[in-house]
């Protein structure tokens, strides 16, 4: 019928993660943060969480990513507070 592929295999969601790689501009550590922002674009500069301290940081790169493609657990990583406008 309908379900020809019935394989009792688990498919993951093919969920997409929008990571992007920011510059940290307090410290220069570039770390990957989540984004929510579909219009995220390299040169943005964000707002992202460093401890508990809000600092400011430079979209290096904007990656679109699966859960299985992702380059760190999309679990734990951070988010992006916030655009800087």
């Amino acid at each position: 019928p309908d379900d020809m592929d019935a394989s009792p295999v688990y498919q993951e969601p093919t969920e997409e993660f929008i990571f992007c790689r920011v510059s940290i501009l307090k410290s220069g550590e570039n770390k990957y943060f989540l984004s929510d922002e579909r219009d995220i674009a390299i040169g943005n500069m964000v707002i992202i969480l460093n401890g508990d301290c809000e600092e400011k940081g430079i979209v290096l790169s904007v990656e679109h990513h699966t859960r299985t493609t992702a380059p760190c657990d999309p679990e734990t990583t951070q988010r992006i507070l916030r655009l800087e406008k």
